[in-house]
């Protein structure tokens, strides 16, 4: 399962394309456990990470504060978390995979 809900907040299952020309959220893959997501940042300097976590703010209308990589800094795929009203983020989340 690529989004999974806690007490305060979910966690997203990710596999991330860096350095790409057209940014923006992609389906399901890994035979649906992962996210895609891409991101026209390089990965130095944890630019790459920075993009994920604001795009994902973005798409979820969320504060950028409020998302933060907790798995896979230096990996394509990480693990991203979201703080807030779990019900409503995991609502949001659902429809991630279509807006690609």
């Amino acid at each position: 399962m690529w989004a999974e809900g806690s007490s305060d907040g979910i966690r997203l299952r990710l596999r991330v394309a860096p350095g790409v020309r057209r940014p923006g959220l992609g389906g399901l893959v890994d035979s649906g456990t992962r996210l895609a997501v891409r991101v026209s940042a390089r990965p130095t300097e944890g630019k790459a990470n920075k993009a994920v976590e604001d795009l994902l703010a973005k798409a979820l209308r969320v504060p950028k504060g409020r998302v933060r990589i907790v798995r896979g800094h230096r990996s394509r795929d990480k693990t991203v978390r979201i703080d807030g009203d779990p019900v409503a983020l995991a609502a949001a989340a659902s429809l991630l995979p279509e807006i690609g």
